[in-house]
This record gives C-alpha cells, structure tokens and sequence, in this order.
C-alpha cells in the first residue's frame, strides 16, 4: 500500500488575546502531523502539505504570520533572534540559528539529538520551518502584545485625536509595527518553500464592512411598484470574503487560472490587472498585511482599516444576451453592465458606481481629478474604492465553510486524489462549556440584589433587557458554521443513494427542457460563491463530471476534445436554446445511436440537478472535519485564563497569555491523538508511536511546560493584572474622552457633590423659561420629537465639509488661533447677503500652514426634473443634468406644508416647488471671506457645475463617499476647488513608513 499525502485546509476562528492559543495549536498540529501523523490504514503520512487556509479575526493574523514563515523561513531567521555586532559571517550565523531550531525540535519530541535517529531533510527543514514559526507566534502573542502597548499615546497625558482618524480605544500603531518588521520587512525567496503546496495556496480573510452593500438591488425591467417591492425586501450586507490566491508555479495552475474575484500573488505583476501583484514587491505584503489588520481590527477597540477593493472582486461572471434573463430571474441581488470591452458583466459592485462611470467616460481625462486627489494626481474612476472594515468574526467567527470550499477547488481535477486524505482543520480558543444554555432570563426576575434583596425595578428590568438583547445579536451574528456541517453530511449522504439508483437505472428519460435549464442552474450555481469549485463554466464542469460517470463505457467524444470546444458547445446550445432539441445536444457530444452513452449523459444530467440542489458540488465526501479546542485531559471543554471581556483580559496577563500558548500545544496533542475521536473508529487516531517518538512523554513534557508558566501559584494574582493593567488603564482613556466641566467633578466624592446637584437642580427648575421653552428632560425630549415630527415638512441637505488650506495666514488671523469659535469666516451669496459661519481650525504636521474647515450644503435644482408618463417616476432631462447649489442651511421648508390645503404627498411633484424655491430658499454661495486672508476665495457656481469635470459628479454623488471633502489650497497659484474622498488606504499607508524608513 502507497503512502498517502494528507492535505490540509485550515480554519482558523478568532480569539484575540487568546491568539495565543491559536498560534501555538495550528503550528504544533503540522509538527506532529509531520513527525507522528497516519492515515486511516495506520500508514506514515508520505507528505503533509497546506493548500488552503481561512481566518477571522486574531486567526487571520496567526495565519498570516505562520503564512509569511513557511513561504521562506530563512529570511525570517533574524526576526527569531537578532544577529548581534560579534555576527560578521552572516552564513555562520544562519547556520547557528537553523541548529538552534534542529535542536528545540529533537530536545522536544526526541530524548535528545544524539540518541534519535536524524530526520530526513523532507522532514526537517519543514519542522525548522514550523518551529520558528511557532516561536515567532510566541514573541508576537506572548511578548509583544499588551494593553500599555495597544493603548499607546492615547493614554498618556497631552494626546490629541486626530479629526481625519476613526474612533478606537486603542492605539493602532503597536500593531502597524509589528507587521512593518514581521510582514512588510525583507523580502522571500519562495525557493525555500516549505510544508505550503508547491502549486498554489488559498487564503480567504473574513471581512465585515461597515459600509452596506445592496442586496437585491437589480431594477432593470421594473415598474415602480416592483421597485417599491425591492426596496421593502432588498437588504444589506456586511459580511464579506477577501480571497487571496498565492500562485508559486504558474504553469500547474494553467488549468484552474486565478479566479477574477481574488487577489493574485504571483511570480510577477500585471499592469492591466490591478488584482495582481509579485509575491516578492512590497505592495503585495503591504495588502496583505492590511487585510490581516482588517480581519482583526476588534469593533470600537480598534479603528477600522480602510482597505482599497477593485470592482473585479465584485463580479460574478459574463452573460450573454441569452443568459441576460435568467441571471436576472434567479439573481436578483446582481446587476449586468457593459464593461469597457463591451462585454456583459454580472456584478454586485454598487450600481451608484457603476452609473457614475458612464459619466467618467465621457470626460476629458485632464479633468478627472477630483477622486482620492492627491499630490500623485490620482485620477477618478469609481473602479475601485476606499471600504472601512473591522473584525471579520462579527458576523463570521468560525470560517469553516470557506475551509470546505477551497478544498473542493484544490481537488477539482486534481490527479492522486485516491492516495489523498483530506482533513479541514479548525482552531478555536473559545468554546462555550455548555451543550445547552441558560434559559433563565433576568429582566423576568421579581427581586434583585445580594446582600439587600429588594423588588426589581423597571430600571432593573431595563437593563436585563438590553442585556439579553445584546446577547441575542451577538449569538446570531456568530451561529456555528460546524451546524451547517452536519446538514451537508446528511446531503452528501443522500447525494450517494440518488447517484446508486441512477447508476443502477439503464433506462433514464430526459427531456429538452429539463437539460436545459440544469445549464443554466449550474450557470448560476458555479458563479455564486466567491470561493468556486474549479470553474466557473458549466461545460467544462459538466464535461468533468461525465468523465467521472462514465466508468470507462463512453463512446461520444473523447473528453478532452469537448474541454477544448467548451465554448463552442456552450454558444450552440444557448444560441438555439429557443429550438434547439435533445437530438442537437446529443449531436454535439456525438452520442447519437448510442444509447449506452445516452444513458450516462442523462444519468449526468440528473447528478449534476441532485449535486446542485443539495449544495454537494465539489464537496468531497471522504473530508474530515477535526477541531482543536481547549479541552482537559478527559477531552472536555475549558475556559482559558484571558477571555474574559470579549478575550481581552489575555493582553494585561503575561502569564496567561503564557499559559494559553502552552496549552495550546497540549491541547492539540490530546485532539489529534484521541483513539476515537475525529475519524471511524476503523480509521482511528492522526497520531500514533513510532519508533522514532513517544507520545506520551511528550504529553507529560507538555504538562510541565503549562506547569511551568506558574499561571496558577500563589504569586501570579490574575485579578490584580486585570486591575492594575486592563481596568485602571481603561478607565483613564474613558475618562480621557469625556468633556472637560465633566473632568472636573471626576475624582470628586459623592457627598461633596450631592449638594452642588440639588443647587443646580433647583436653579434649573427655578428657571422656567429660556427663549420660550422649559428647561428639563422633559423639555429637551419634547423639542425633539418636535423637530422630528417637523422633518416632514423640510428637504434635509447633503451636508459636505469645506477645507481651506493655508501656508501663512496674515494677522490678525493669529488672533484666532486658539479659539475656534472666533474664526471668522463670511459667506457672500449670490443675492448679495451676507452668512456667518461656524469654523474650526487644524494645523497640518506635514507643512507650515493651517487648514480651516466649515459645513456647506449641497442640494439639486430640481427644475430640469420631469414628471414620466405614468406620473410615479422623476426623470432628468436628455440634454441638461440638474444643477448643484452650495447653501449655509440645512433644512429647507417643502412648499405647502404650512397650508393644509396646498400640502402634497410628493413634493417632488408639487407645482409650487419651483416657485417656493426660488422664494424660499437664500441665493447660492459666491465667494468665502476668511479674516486673516486678503483676497476672497470664489466659489462660482458656473466651475462647480461644470459637467465635463468629475468634480460635479462627485458632488452630485457625496452619498458615496465616506469621507467626501471640496478643498481649496490658497498657497498654489491658479488654484482651484476640488472634491477628495478623505480617506488613504492602508496598505499605502504601509508602502509610506517602508519608504521613509
């Protein structure tokens, strides 16, 4: 019996702190796979390879650092230990470094280097690999990462937020250079190559976007009702896959290319492509460090990561004229647009975007300039775009399923899969103890209290409440993909017995329409996900399960002969799909009077319908499933010191985060070596004795090792850690954020401040009226019910921050620099009035100067709108497009809401708009007076409307943008306005610290 390779897909859920464990357990795993590992007859593993891996959160992370190790741990020697000055011959001290790793991993699994026989190089140099790996886990997990550091200089005193920054609680910049030295510092040679495939890796990062992504948003074809119906059941989405697809020999992979929707690391760039990237250019790490970062970015501890997405991660496929239709009925959340080739592309890229393209493309292109504009003078094309992210586990934190899908890709026409074993491999460090939860629902509680029981309040109640509330999205968001698993079994399982009868039935009938239309489903199927089973064609997927099928007895075409007319096949039978009969297809595949192969096309036919409808397609029904968790030593479930606060805790406990690294270790000896645990109980445990090891002295070595972090003697107080460097550090950054006249009564006692409250209280009560209205809660809560209840009557303008660059503004400007509420700024309007308005000043770091920003408001003159023939749609005019006006007020009132009689339901339809709005509403901005500023800045409406720049259509579409900004640097000459997304994508912010370091 040969030998058999294990191939593994790890899926790696999150953690935290608790990464910890994650790193120490998916690196000790493939150790002892390597070293102990047997297939299910009880045979040494030939080979042990990773061909895929997926990751949420702090799993992501572990992933990527072990990721960047296997490809070339040579380069990563010096991150493990720094070369000292006494280092002259850099090859020697290579050398000493990779004995010191032989030496950890014979000392480990062996009595000692001397009394065990040497490992063969196939096996240790992938153990060198994985052992620094694992200790490179360590130094980032254990040693590097705690709360002082994560807080950084936002807890310390004098730190000012920076207004273009998102919100976190913690510092980002720890992180950042940890990945600059560990990710983004030297370069691999993918020579040195070791435990990852040869061919190719897959990785997908789970994402969760903040931005919403339009579900069921197609329109095309639709009245208005319809689309009344779209926008009642059309949702949101947030939760998102990145695929990156690491390409180490591009030639194998020749026959399953790089899908279109992933990332592509490869041997070299493509400039036409800007998915591709070299493996080796720092741009390439730069991305994928961001998107690790991205996976990990912790909601509300962390900013989210802003990473840079290409629309061709967005769409789907092509489709023909013919296809058109049915990618519509069966997909509705997609959109068809004509690409520049003019090509029909299935997309789910946000259709805004794609209608702002159409306008682009009738631009000169010196004028596209108002898009991310920058000294590098980016232009505008909505072909890519700026997404914040946070934590993928927010909605994904068990990635098992993309785990499956890769594996399904990899060993999609993949030859050897007989003398192949397939294992997904999951990691989890937080695992709840419980089978079945506590019912017990605390708002329901009729007492509350320990030591003074009294009656539940309403309050008491309320917070129970939202306290379940939160607890039920947080569970709902995160359901076990492991649950769906067993549903796919049960299908798998069924897939068996529906293919025995049709292999058993020699008289199969098949009609027309049902070949048909399984065409076009698995058409639609094999583009759904983003993770593809091999291919996205159907021909060649079908072809490839004929093949299969056959046993031998086909005589229509050879195989590869179909494979090379696939598209040719494919136009026939969609072209005459009209007319075409059962006769036609056969002729294609040459099948006719042949009822033996006849039978098998149509036994096809129907298991490509039951694999397709069960959601079987491309699973292998042989893949096991194995988790590591942390268990006992009677396998039960354990909660790990540190995952407390949402696995926070970890980062203020060296000794628990110590601790979780060694347990780590000791907990996947235990899961993989379990007699009855993963697999039959024919097939019995992974790992087994041999002659060169034994398990159980290396159980009882891991024993110590946790022992030995002394996590649980009288001298580690884990509750004091908690408080001294989680709780205290934490209360100070809150206490940080909080307004200054707070501040001031923070550290004051309750007694002292008891009376100054009933003073102010009676003050407030004393004071009835300020300007006609009551102050008191009640009051506050009364006036804005009212503006809400007013909002029906006012048109809410798209508020746009306006940005004045300065190098040296004149006195008495300096005046004004230290209160921003006596900048003065002046607009001058059109009908020669003048506004006052509100500023606020920031001084730019990069240059002497200072930039001075304002709210103005952009609205549509709707007087190029038309009313549609059916009177339910608006409609612009063919030869003119709406003009945009800049105004200082926010609301606008609707014309007839003051007069009952005159009111109308929509008042776009309201004849006296125009008239209302022309003597309504103040004329538009002319030009913005700065004091301090000689010369006024011109804000001409003519420029902001000039349709043959992008800057309109920006501005037309601020609601696209995260961060939209108009700005005038008033140090260049010429000057002029222009719109920016006010946003920079990470990586690039990466590529910056790497150039000027």
């Amino acid at each position: 019996m040969k030998s058999k390779t294990l191939r593994i897909c790890l899926a790696m859920g999150g953690g935290v702190s608790l990464g910890s464990f994650s790193g120490s357990a998916l690196t000790e795993a493939l150790k002892l796979l390597i070293l102990f590992g047997k297939d299910e007859k009880g045979n040494p593993y030939k080979n042990v390879v990773i061909d895929g891996m997926s990751g949420a959160s702090a799993g992501a992370i572990a992933l990527t650092i072990m990721l960047r190790c296997l490809i070339d741990y040579k380069s990563m020697l010096f991150k493990w230990m720094h070369r000292n000055e006494t280092e002259k011959d850099e090859e020697k001290a290579i050398a000493f470094r990779e004995m010191r790793l032989e030496s950890e991993i014979y000392n480990t699994y062996f009595s000692s280097e001397h009394e065990s026989p040497k490992l063969p190089p196939s096996q240790i140099e992938p153990l060198k690999a994985l052992q620094l790996a694992q200790n490179i886990q360590r130094i980032l997990w254990v040693d590097s990462v705690d709360v002082e550091k994560l807080y950084g200089d936002k807890n310390k005193s004098g730190y000012t937020h920076n207004i273009d920054d998102s919100f976190g609680l913690l510092e980002r910049k720890h992180m950042e250079n940890l990945i600059a030295e560990y990710l983004m510092d030297g370069t691999p040679n993918i020579d040195n190559l070791e435990v990852l495939d040869k061919e190719r890796v897959l990785f997908a990062c789970s994402l969760t976007n903040i931005l919403p992504m339009p579900i069921n948003s197609n329109r095309d074809e639709l009245n208005q009702l319809q689309k009344n119906v779209l926008n009642s059941t059309g949702v949101f989405n947030h939760a998102e896959v990145r695929v990156i697809d690491f390409v180490f020999d591009e030639k194998a992979c020749d026959k399953k290319p790089t899908d279109n929707r992933w990332l592509k690391f490869g041997s070299k760039s493509n400039k036409e492509k800007p998915t591709h990237f070299s493996i080796t250019a720092d741009d390439a790490w730069a991305t994928i460090s961001a998107s690790a970062l991205a996976c990990g970015a912790f909601p509300i501890a962390f900013p989210p990561v802003i990473l840079k997405r290409f629309q061709e991660e967005y769409n789907l496929g092509y489709a023909s004229e013919k296809t058109k239709k049915s990618w519509l009925v069966s997909n509705v959340k997609r959109t068809i647009y004509k690409n520049k080739k003019g090509e029909d592309v299935i997309t789910e890229w946000p259709v805004t975007f794609l209608d702002i393209q159409k306008h682009i493309e009738s631009i000169e292109e010196v004028d596209r300039n108002s898009f991310f504009n920058n000294d590098k003078g980016t232009k505008i094309d909505y072909e890519s775009f700026n997404f914040p992210y946070v934590d993928g586990g927010t909605f994904n934190n068990e990635p098992i399923k993309e785990a499956y899908r890769i594996a399904s890709f990899q060993d999609y026409k993949r030859n050897g899969l007989k003398t192949t074993e397939r294992l997904v491999l999951f990691v989890d460090p937080i695992v709840r103890k419980e089978q079945f939860p506590n019912f017990n629902v605390s708002s329901f509680s009729s007492i509350t209290g320990t030591k003074n029981t009294k009656n539940s309040t309403e309050f008491n109640k309320l917070i129970g409440s939202v306290g379940s509330l939160v607890g039920l999205l947080k569970d709902q968001g995160r359901i076990k993909e492991g649950d769906k698993i067993r549903d796919t079994k049960e299908n798998l399982a069924l897939k068996e017995e529906i293919f025995t009868y049709l292999s058993e039935n020699e008289d199969i009938k098949l009609t027309t329409n049902i070949c048909l239309k399984a065409f076009n489903k698995i058409r639609t199927k094999l583009n759904e996900d983003i993770i593809s089973i091999g291919t996205r064609k159907p021909l060649l997927y079908f072809i490839q399960e004929l093949r299969m099928n056959c046993y031998g007895e086909w005589k229509g075409e050879d195989f590869d002969l179909l494979e090379a007319k696939e598209k040719e096949i494919e136009e026939s039978i969609i072209n005459l799909s009209d007319e075409i009969t059962l006769e036609d297809i056969y002729t294609l595949f040459k099948i006719i009077g042949k009822p033996k192969s006849q039978n098998i096309f149509a036994s096809t036919i129907f298991r490509v319908i039951a694999d397709v409808s069960l959601n079987t397609a491309g699973k292998n029904p042989n893949a096991i499933n194995a988790a590591i968790l942390p268990i006992d030593s009677n396998n039960r479930i354990i909660d790990l010191p540190g995952t407390d606060i949402e696995a926070f805790a970890g980062f203020a406990s060296k000794e628990s985060k110590e601790y979780a690294f060694e347990y780590g270790r000791y907990a996947t000896l235990k899961a993989l070596s379990a007699k009855y645990g993963f697999r039959t109980k024919k097939g019995g445990a992974y790992l087994k004795n041999n002659k060169q090891g034994d398990l159980e002295k290396i159980e009882e070595l891991f024993k110590e090792n946790i022992r030995a972090t002394n996590f649980f003697s009288p001298d580690v107080k884990y509750s004091k850690d908690l408080k001294n460097y989680l709780f205290a550090p934490s209360i100070s950054r809150i206490k940080m954020l909080l307004p200054k006249y707070v501040k001031i009564f923070w550290n004051s006692p309750l007694s002292m401040l008891s009376p100054l409250i009933g003073i102010v209280g009676v003050a407030i009560g004393a004071y009835k009226n300020i300007k006609g209205k009551r102050l008191s809660l009640k009051s506050l809560i009364t006036s804005y019910t009212d503006e809400m209840a007013e909002s029906v009557k006012y048109a809410s303008n798209e508020a746009i921050v306006v940005s004045i660059i300065g190098d040296r503004f004149k006195k008495p400007w300096y005046r004004y620099l230290s209160n921003k509420e006596k900048i003065k700024i002046t607009a001058f309007l059109k009908d020669g009035k003048k506004v006052k308005l509100e500023a606020t000043l920031k001084k730019l770091k990069d240059k002497e100067g200072n930039k001075i920003r304002f709210h103005l408001y952009v609205i549509e003159d709707s007087k190029n709108i038309r009313v549609n023939k059916d009177g339910t749609m608006l409609s612009i005019n063919g030869d003119a497009f709406p003009r945009l006006k800049l105004f200082t007020e926010r609301r606008i009132p609707l014309p007839g809401t003051n007069d009952i009689k005159k009111a109308k339901l929509d008042p776009n339809l309201d004849s006296e708009w125009n008239i209302a709005f022309k003597s309504k509403h103040p004329a538009e901005i002319k030009e913005i007076k700065i004091e301090g500023l000689k010369t006024r800045i011109p804000l001409d409406p003519d420029y902001i409307n000039n349709t043959s720049r992008t800057l309109y259509h920006s501005l037309k579409n601020l609601n696209i943008h995260v961060s939209p900004m108009l700005e005038f640097d008033v140090s260049k000459e010429n000057g002029n306005w222009y719109f920016k997304e006010n946003t920079k994508p990470f990586h690039e912010e990466l590529l910056n610290r790497k150039e000027k370091s």
